[in-house]
């Protein structure tokens, strides 16, 4: 199993009257780390927060693109996607082969595994492939840099969705890139104080398993120091192959043994799939809510089981990974967004009961396709 080292953010600072201390411990064994802060004044947390989370409140971010492409794509062009294990994941790759199909191109499904060697398996699959272009889905790329150079010999063009090391290794085109996600890692912490008031104590549920997820931590920890230095956190750690089976069981079992616990939060809403059955049984009541709530996570959203959820939705955010694959592949320009991240490239925008319809998958631009049509030069 591959595993992300923890960085733990520890805040400190001082003058203009407060003071701010952090005190952090961590097990190895069970996977879980606790930040304390305190300060001796205030400044109105929630106040702070709510300000934070206006951009994405009533509105999603700006469409992650407004140039069309000089000419449509080569109708031989292949694009392989590499999923990561998780099962939403795979299933994202019915919109890449949407996206595909509209580009009029071909698209190819490569499933990645969660150890190091079925990643270089199937990264070698992807090699001998030899496809025009490669969209790789929360794999870092340390595990495949080897495999990465030679697609790059071969003149392919690499696009990354929710991969933290992608800068490091220069990739060209990034969807949920480390920018994104720190907005988010942000967004969430400032949830967790409108919600859970300027004391609250916060069960943050992470997989470092998917790469993204330790920036999201980190900026999680960060921001919620910035925000609200009295509030108090811990981090814990979902292995990946238990979501979709027994991470409810660990969530469950982690908030009963903390009762003092006031909000859950997950890394990925998917974290916490099945989770509020095992809630009920346990008696157990905590508000939650989490990034890129699916289908699944939108209607417990909608049924009052979930409080809500930064919506990323998967449509969006693959479509916006075609929209960098065929621009690179056509030898245009990124789109300010695409190539500096000035705004998340994937829309985001925070979703509750409110604006959710019983049903139906939330989009931040219900014509998103209409929009990348035009784009793409399709008519």
């Amino acid at each position: 199993m591959m595993l992300l080292a923890v960085s733990v953010v520890l805040a400190a600072c001082g003058g203009g009257g407060s003071s701010t201390t952090s005190e952090s411990s961590s097990s190895a064994e069970d996977g879980k780390v606790e930040t304390t802060a305190s300060t001796e004044s205030g400044g109105g947390p929630v106040a702070a927060a709510e300000e934070v989370l206006a951009p994405y409140t009533g509105q999603p971010s700006p469409f992650p693109a407004s140039e069309p492409l000089k000419k449509p794509l080569d109708p031989s062009t292949t694009i392989d996607y590499v999923a990561c294990p998780t099962p939403i994941c795979i299933e994202n790759y019915k919109f890449i082969h949407s996206a595909g199909e509209v580009l009029g191109i071909h698209t190819k499904l490569v499933k990645a595994g969660a150890s190091a060697q079925e990643i270089a398996n199937a990264m070698d699959s992807v090699v001998a492939d030899r496809p025009d272009g490669v969209v790789v889905a929360a794999i870092e790329v340390s595990l495949w840099h080897n495999q990465l150079e030679e697609l790059r010999s071969d003149g392919a063009k690499v696009v990354t969705m929710g991969v933290s090391d992608a800068e490091e290794y220069e990739i060209e085109g990034e969807v949920t890139s480390n920018p994104d996600v720190e907005v988010a890692g942000k967004q969430l912490a400032a949830k967790a104080v409108t919600v859970g008031g300027p004391n609250t104590n916060v069960a943050f549920y992470w997989t470092p398993e998917i790469g993204f997820l330790t920036i999201m931590q980190k900026a999680f920890e960060a921001g919620l120091a910035e925000i609200c230095p009295e509030c108090t956190a811990r981090y814990v750690k979902i292995p990946v192959t238990d979501i979709g089976s027994t991470a409810p069981t660990r969530i469950v079992s982690d908030l009963e043994a903390n009762p003092e616990t006031d909000v859950a939060v997950t890394g990925v809403s998917e974290i916490a799939l099945g989770l509020p059955s095992a809630e009920k049984v346990a008696g157990i009541d905590v508000p939650r809510f989490g990034y890129g709530p699916g289908p699944p996570s939108q209607e417990y959203i909608t049924n009052g089981e979930e409080l809500a959820g930064i919506s990323v939705a998967p449509e969006e955010t693959t479509w916006s990974a075609m929209d960098i694959s065929a621009r690179l592949l056509d030898g245009q320009p990124l789109s300010p967004a695409e190539q500096n991240h000035s705004t998340p490239v994937a829309p985001i925008e925070w979703i509750s009961k409110e604006n959710l319809t019983a049903g139906q998958s939330f989009l931040a631009y219900p014509d998103y396709e209409a929009r990348f049509k035009k784009l793409w030069l399709v008519k």
